[in-house]
């Protein structure tokens, strides 16, 4: 059992819990608007969307404002691969389905609805069972930490040779905002941006530090002038290819189309060719660099990122034991041998069912010194998670499986049953609540 007040699950949920989606058509008359909608609960209502393994509940599906007959798809995955995809060809206007998990772990259903006047919809719901009993195989290299440990040894060491760019800062600020980049290390460059309130004596700031999903774009200079502002802290972004700042949306636009276009894939079967082992290293480069600021208070650390950021965090929240907050949101690789349990595995879905099943797969080795399950357990920072249930990327499954693998007892979930690969507003006042409380 989770321990009372610690260790919590938070759901941001709406009541009763239903999955509406709209669009409209013209009315006969021409004037007005009939609202076509799908909507989609999970029964027995339970405002957390959470079941018990082997507790039946059924998904209530029901059409408004169509015109019938129309044909419903539908497709219902579960944890125990006992999985239904049907076809109602005459479908009236409503349906219930039921379900039952067998085992911890979620359930997606996938609608999609097209009306007698060829109009289409799609909705997906999820709920969940027991999640928090989720476990994926063990699959930690016996190196897996003397691995790791040796390359944040010589990352994090100073001194560090940094080239600041200083930004335009205007006329009043009360941050000061500058580029860099630090080239000295193998893996480099590692490129980004930090802003520091223009007053701040020595040891007297709390820290806070930013690492992107996928893609590829410009660190972000407005959001750590505004951070820093805000909330009188240091404040760093750090692009996640040690990329030239402030080139412009196409420059980036043209890498991630050429020579950036699939990077999570490239040196997948081997640890040290990997493309996230040298962004690994850039990471702890500039957390070494983030620490050696003489502002910086030695006390709190707070470390920020969604989806590959949230991998990026967890991965420097078990390699730099000054982080004292670690927040992932939707975070990717977790749970890359999610197959071999029975799961779905986290992006960017290194391997497949198949490689799990062949003895010494090259890509299965190489994932599992990437994999935040792993790194999970070394992580002893206050954590702060979100997860989609209908999350496609990072499915609930792969994040539950590194969150209950955690190795400090203060930590905080927030499910979204409704919310896919993204952080609703809502959530994210709620994680900077906590963040907000934590650095005072």
């Amino acid at each position: 059992m989770m321990k009372k007040n610690r260790n919590k699950i938070l759901k941001y949920v709406l009541t009763p819990l239903v999955m509406v989606l709209f669009y409209s058509a013209p009315h006969v008359t021409g004037a007005e608007k009939v609202i076509q909608k799908l909507e989609i609960k999970a029964l027995p209502e339970k405002k957390d969307s959470l079941y018990a393994v082997g507790e039946e509940f059924r998904f209530e599906i029901k059409a408004h404002g169509v015109a019938f007959p129309a044909k419903l798809y539908y497709s219902l995955a579960r944890p125990d691969g006992n999985n239904i995809n049907k076809t109602i060809k005459d479908f009236r206007g409503q349906i219930s389905i039921p379900c039952v998990m067998k085992k911890p772990g979620f359930a997606l259903l996938s609608v999609t609805l097209t009306d007698a006047a060829g109009k289409t919809v799609r909705a997906r719901y999820g709920a969940g069972a027991e999640p928090e009993k989720i476990r994926f195989p063990d699959s930690r290299p016996g190196d897996f930490e003397s691995f790791w440990k040796k390359n944040a040894e010589e990352c994090l060491k100073g001194p560090f040779k940094v080239k600041q760019f200083p930004c335009d800062d205007k006329p009043g600020s009360k941050v000061v905002c500058h580029g860099f980049e630090i080239n000295d290390f193998k893996g480099g460059p590692v490129t980004g941006y930090i802003a520091i309130p223009n007053v701040a004596k020595k040891k007297s700031l709390s820290a806070i530090a930013f690492f992107h999903g996928a893609g590829v774009r410009d660190a972000h200079r407005d959001i750590v002038e505004g951070i820093a502002k805000q909330y009188n802290v240091i404040c760093m972004d750090v692009g996640a290819h040690g990329l030239p700042l402030a080139k412009g949306k196409d420059y980036y636009t043209n890498l991630l189309n050429t020579s950036l276009k699939n990077y999570q894939y490239t040196g997948k079967e081997d640890r040290t060719k990997s493309y996230f082992f040298n962004m690994f290293r850039r990471d702890l480069r500039a957390m070494g660099y983030l620490m050696s600021l003489p502002e910086w208070n030695g006390k709190k650390l707070v470390v920020c990122g969604g989806s590959q950021g949230g991998g990026q965090v967890l991965f420097i929240a078990a390699m730099v034991p000054q982080v004292t907050l670690v927040n992932a949101s939707v975070p990717a690789l977790c749970g890359h041998n999610g197959y071999a349990a029975g799961y779905r595995n986290g992006w960017p879905q290194w391997v497949d069912r198949k490689d799990y099943n062949k003895k010494g797969s090259p890509a299965a080795i190489a994932a599992s010194y990437f994999d935040m399950v792993n790194f999970a357990p070394m992580i002893k920072a206050k954590a702060v998670f979100t997860v989609g249930l209908i999350d496609p990327v990072c499915p609930a499954d792969s994040v539950y499986a590194a969150y209950n693998m955690l190795g400090g007892n203060d930590k905080i979930i927030f499910n979204g049953p409704q919310m896919s690969h993204a952080t609703t507003p809502e959530i994210s006042k709620g994680i900077w609540r906590i963040i907000k409380e934590h650095i005072k």
